[in-house]
């Protein structure tokens, strides 16, 4: 199986430099965490994919899970795609990686993106009390509108800087390479 490098992000491609920090202290590599998540583009029927609008903070995710230790990526997405979508995922595909180093939050963030099919729903989403604080709204569009959201966002936040630009690369390397899944 050939994994494909979708992106290599560092804050230096979403921050602008003549800007200060904020105070924010930079921390020193050896204090960084390494951090695994899973990240997923999947259609419904329809050809839609579920994506995450962050009210808060004014920006577009596609969703994603840590894994936790010892836990299979697979079994991290199966589950999180339940509680954040409410959906059953099925035909799963590698994608790629997304490689992020992330100074202010001391994070290296490796990313294993998968595509694959929404079998069905079976509830509906169910958020944390931090998640239901910062607005998230569960919506349903095609990639090509997905990426269009994504662009026009204005995140104000670190965080929602990097999660724009990762998940617009992740967007644009799906729908310039890789084949849509077929219904028939």
């Amino acid at each position: 199986m050939i994994i494909h490098l979708i992106s290599y992000i560092h804050e230096s491609d979403f921050l602008d430099p003549w800007i200060p920090s904020n105070g924010i202290s930079r921390v020193s590599p050896e204090m960084w965490r390494l951090r695994h998540a899973v990240r997923g583009i999947f259609l419904n029927s329809k050809g839609e994919i579920p994506i995450i609008y962050a009210t808060k903070d004014g920006y577009y995710k596609l969703p994603w899970w840590g894994i936790e230790v010892d836990e299979d990526m697979l079994v991290a997405l199966e589950r999180e795609m339940m509680e954040e979508v409410g959906a059953v995922v099925s035909h799963l595909s590698a994608l790629g990686i997304v490689i992020e180093f992330k100074s202010q939050s001391a994070n290296l963030q490796i990313s294993t993106v998968f595509t694959g099919r929404i079998s069905h729903l079976s509830s509906p989403p169910h958020y944390t009390e931090q998640e239901l604080l910062d607005g998230l709204t569960l919506l349903w569009c095609t990639p090509s509108q997905a990426l269009e959201l994504m662009i026009s966002a204005k995140p104000t936040s670190y965080i929602g800087k990097c999660i724009r630009l990762r998940d617009i690369r992740i967007l644009e390397f799906y729908l310039s390479s890789w084949r849509d899944l077929s219904y028939t």
